[in-house]
C-alpha cells in the first residue's frame, strides 16, 4: 500500500440493499490516476457482494470534462 494513496470519493449512490461509488485513486502526487467503479449489495450491515472496476485517467482526454 502507498502512504501517499489518495481517494476521492466522486459519487455515492444508493438503491435498497446497493450502493455504487465512483472514486478517483491517486497512487502518488503528480499521478492522473484512476477511475474506479465499485457496487455493494448489503445484508443488514454486512457486504453480502462486490463489484469494482477501474480504468486509467488519460491524461489528453478527448471528453473536454476528463474522466470527472
Amino acid at each position: 500500500m502507498s502512504p501517499e494513496r489518495r481517494i476521492e470519493i466522486k459519487h455515492l449512490l444508493s438503491d435498497g440493499d446497493f450502493v455504487l461509488g465512483h472514486v478517483h485513486v491517486v497512487q502518488r502526487p503528480g499521478d492522473p490516476g484512476a477511475v474506479g467503479f465499485f457496487l455493494l449489495r448489503f445484508e443488514g450491515e454486512r457486504i453480502a457482494e462486490m463489484w469494482a472496476v477501474g480504468q486509467a485517467v488519460q491524461a489528453d482526454s478527448p471528453n473536454i470534462h476528463g474522466a470527472f
